[in-house]
C-alpha cells in the first residue's frame, strides 16, 4: 500500500476494517508515502492496541508526517511495545524529540526491534539522549539509522556513551 494517496480519511477506514476482522497472519505493512498524518498513524494505533494485526514484523511509515503533533507518535509507539516488530521504518516523519523519547521508552521494553529507521525527521539532542539511554538496556537493537536530524554535540556525547 506504499506510496498511494489514501490520506487520513482513507487510512482511517482501512483501520476501523481491521477492527472488524483482523488480520492475524499480516507481518509486513507498508504505507509510506501516503501523507495520512496524525489521525492516520492515530487509526493504525488503535488498530495496533486492539491486537488486529498480532505477527506484524515490518511496520514502513516513511513520509506520513505522524510527527506535527507531538503526542501522535506516543500514541503509535505505546502498542509497539507488545509487538513482534523487527523493522520499524520511521524516516521522513517529522519527528521531533517528544517523539523520540516515546521510541526510547518502547526500547526499553522492546525485545524483539532490531532495526530502527529514524533518519531525516526533526530530532535533537533531548530525543537522542532518550535513544541513548534505552539503548543501555535494549540488547536487540543492531542497526540504528539517525542522520539528517538536528543532533548536536550532546546527542553525541550521549549515544557515544
Amino acid at each position: 500500500l506504499h506510496n498511494n494517496e489514501f490520506g487520513s480519511a482513507g487510512i482511517q477506514a482501512l483501520f476501523e476494517g481491521l477492527g472488524c476482522g483482523s488480520a492475524p497472519s499480516l507481518r509486513y505493512l507498508s504505507l509510506g508515502g501516503n501523507l495520512f498524518g496524525p489521525v492516520g498513524a492515530r487509526a493504525l494505533a488503535a488498530a495496533l492496541r486492539r491486537g488486529s494485526m498480532p505477527k506484524l514484523e515490518i511496520l514502513h511509515l516513511t513520509g506520513n508526517p505522524i510527527g506535527m503533533e507531538d503526542d501522535c507518535v506516543a500514541t503509535l509507539a505505546a502498542p509497539l511495545r507488545k509487538l513482534p516488530l523487527k523493522r520499524l521504518i520511521l524516516f521522513k516523519n517529522d519527528i521531533g524529540d517528544e517523539g523520540a523519547k516515546a521510541i526510547g521508552e518502547a526500547l526499553l521494553v522492546n525485545a524483539v526491534l532490531t532495526k530502527l529507521w529514524l533518519h531525516n525527521n526533526s530530532i535533537g539532542n533531548v530525543g537522542a539522549a532518550a535513544i541513548a539511554e534505552a539503548l543501555k538496556v535494549n540488547g536487540s537493537l543492531t542497526k540504528l539509522w539517525l542522520y539528517n536530524n538536528k543532533i548536536g554535540d550532546a546527542g553525541g556525547t550521549a549515544l557515544a556513551a
